[in-house]
């Protein structure tokens, strides 16, 4: 549905990450984690993906328009919501490399990464902030997410190397983990 009414407002000389268009949008949360999540499960990369999660990052940051001004836009969303959603942000990450012949440029992956980053550490901290909204459950899948991309992480040696490697990244620029 997000994907149909990006489409239908956009102008066919209007690129989709174009600030404006996106900033019009309130997407509720359980919208933008079913979008993400069915991204990876396909394993599709459209544009859209890539400003969707510009989006997301951007809006974990910002105050609501859709309950009240007194909290974030992350803050709405429940703990499944966020764990779905940055399960659904790593999984496209392991198979960024493998995704069925889609080149991804270096910009693109950029701001893959950048986005994961503000997104994760927003996630994080909602979890570290309020520990008892949380099932097990749904910080073991949270946590296997960070660990899967090694956010938080830093591991020295071969250990390292050969992480990156399997989940085909590279720790030199990130200076290892995330």
């Amino acid at each position: 549905e997000i994907v149909q009414r990006c489409n239908n407002d956009i102008d066919e000389n209007e690129q989709l990450h174009n600030g404006n268009h996106w900033d019009e949008l309130i997407i509720k949360p359980q919208e933008l984690k079913d979008s993400i999540w069915a991204f990876s499960t396909a394993g599709l990369r459209p544009e859209v993906y890539f400003s969707l999660l510009e989006y997301t990052a951007r809006k974990f940051g910002e105050k609501s328009k859709i309950v009240n001004e007194n909290s974030s836009y992350m803050e709405q969303f429940k703990p499944q919501e966020l764990s779905n959603t940055v399960w659904g942000i790593t999984n496209q990450l392991l198979k960024r490399d493998f995704s069925g012949g889609t080149c991804i440029d270096s910009e693109m992956k950029d701001l893959e990464n950048r986005s994961m980053l503000t997104i994760f550490r927003r996630v994080a901290s909602i979890i570290l902030s309020r520990p008892n909204d949380f099932k097990p459950q749904e910080i073991s899948n949270t946590m296997w997410a960070f660990a899967s991309v090694r956010f938080g992480c830093s591991m020295p040696g071969s250990v390292a190397a050969e992480l990156d490697l399997w989940v085909g990244n590279d720790s030199q620029s990130r200076g290892g983990g995330y």
